[in-house]
């Protein structure tokens, strides 16, 4: 026996129900983008207050007669140690900020603002487990000048290689008709 499609229908013992199948359907590359980039202002901004605030020396602008690619070997040779705070204090800031709006909201505000939220592949929430292995995937695939995030852009399914590799998606929130019944 057959039911829709050419799949042949699986038997189900007296009482159980059958969940319908979902097919997930990724959000657009530049909803994404511009999401990413309203993520970018809190952090940011909790990383400049931090660094007004004393917490960590803020000299790491160059003066203002000082070339960039001086004041960057500068910065490189002789405070590597400073440079290392910043990149670890952002690094933190940035993982914290995405762990708890993924793992307890599905979505960060530049998501709520795009309206996208993050799903597993059966279109339920992602949930703070899978949640904690994409923002544990994120930074290293995002190290090679973002291409774990530009990987979207060419897949074929519009996921970033940190979402296929913790079998996530970012979807257009349900109530827009991000998911289609197969």
């Amino acid at each position: 026996m057959t039911g829709r499609g050419s799949r042949p229908a699986e038997r189900i013992a007296p009482g159980q129900t059958v969940r319908p199948v979902r097919r997930v359907v990724a959000a657009p590359f530049w909803r994404r983008a511009i999401a990413v980039l309203g993520d970018l202002l809190l952090p940011g901004g909790l990383l400049v207050l931090i660094g007004l605030g004393g917490v960590l020396p803020v000299d790491v602008l160059p003066p203002p007669l000082l070339p960039w690619a001086d004041h960057l070997a500068d910065l490189l040779l002789h405070r590597a140690a400073l440079l290392g705070r910043w990149v670890t204090l952002a690094s933190g800031v940035t993982t914290a900020y995405l762990f708890v709006f993924y793992g307890l909201l599905g979505r960060t505000p530049g998501d709520w603002l795009t309206g996208l939220r993050l799903v597993n592949a059966a279109g339920e929430p992602a949930g703070p487990l899978r949640s904690l292995l994409r923002v544990v995937l994120l930074l290293p695939t995002l190290l090679p000048c973002g291409a774990g995030f530009w990987w979207a852009a060419a897949d074929g399914e519009r996921r970033a290689l940190y979402d296929r590799l913790s079998g996530t998606y970012l979807i257009l929130d349900g109530r827009r008709g991000a998911e289609r019944n197969s």
